[in-house]
């Protein structure tokens, strides 16, 4: 009896020492939310590769039939803009880990694609719109370093997912009208990883809001969009060149697939990539609560 009356105390004892030890971290850790904005220099090669691709193809169209270009250029993807939100759990003075989401923009727009041609009936805009916009999920840790009162260095690390999706059409218009015809249009998704590491100032505005700049350093190579080829059915993006024996040059291009292409006029095939990691400069708040 002695035994089955002292288990119920030993767990009802047990249970008072968890609500405690619960308790005292509940109140010892500070909770705090971060927002970001982050301009990125990044390096999508395939992208870049098929945004000329199709810019030396109508070069070269325009030399066979007597076109005469006007005006426009393509330039490469460089940029990348974001928005992320974060909560920061600090488990002491210098540690802290965090947990948040975001939303990652990149495109090659109407305006930075087009390319005026003169032809014989008519003055035809060709522009070749390309989209890519992504969702990390990470998890990241903090370690700090007091330096005055107010301000704090401090290092960053971690890691996640992104769920990224590519929209790729080409069209064009002619003068002057203002709308676009479209004559192809493919979307893809997929999902990769991404590692980051990070430099930060923080600066305490007051005892509740705090300001800080970091300089971010991230790796995130995307592969294996899937979405629906010409066809309807389900392919893979890939990355290739095709031999154009009309025009005598190779063009890159990235398309939707059932199978992997293959023939004496195809050459350098892989799945195509989106690399979204490079170098970023980050400001933002932390509210603390």
């Amino acid at each position: 009896m002695d035994r089955r009356r002292k288990k119920p105390a030993k767990t009802c004892l047990f249970a008072l020492f968890l609500l405690f030890i619960v308790d005292t971290y509940a109140h010892a850790i500070e909770f705090s939310l971060r927002i970001s904005g982050a301009l990125s220099f990044i390096n999508p090669k395939h992208i870049n590769q098929t945004l000329h691709g199709r810019e030396e193809f109508l070069q070269k169209t325009a030399e066979s039939q007597g076109w005469t270009f006007l005006e426009g250029e393509v330039k490469d993807l460089r940029l990348s803009t974001s928005l992320a939100g974060e909560f920061i759990f600090v488990l002491s003075p210098r540690l802290a880990v965090g947990i948040g989401t975001g939303y990652i923009y990149i495109e090659a727009n109407e305006k930075k694609t087009d390319l005026t041609y003169q032809r014989p009936r008519d003055i035809r805009v060709w522009v070749h719109p390309t989209k890519i916009t992504s969702y990390p999920f990470h998890l990241a840790g903090y370690y700090f370093f007091p330096l005055i009162r107010q301000v704090k260095l401090y290092i960053r690390g971690g890691g996640g997912f992104i769920w990224s999706t590519y929209v790729e059409r080409i069209g064009y218009r002619v003068q002057p009208a203002n709308t676009f015809g479209q004559i192809f249009q493919q979307k893809a998704t997929a999902q990769g990883y991404t590692l980051f590491s990070s430099l930060g100032f923080t600066w305490d505005a007051n005892e509740f809001m705090r300001f800080f700049i970091e300089a971010d350093a991230s790796l995130a190579k995307i592969s294996g969009f899937e979405g629906l080829t010409s066809d309807g059915e389900t392919g893979t993006l890939f990355f290739f060149e095709q031999y154009d024996s009309g025009l005598d040059f190779w063009q890159a291009k990235n398309i939707l697939l059932k199978e992997r292409p293959t023939g004496p006029d195809v050459r350098s095939v892989e799945e195509a990539e989106v690399n979204l990691g490079g170098f970023s400069i980050k400001v933002g708040f932390i509210m603390r609560f």
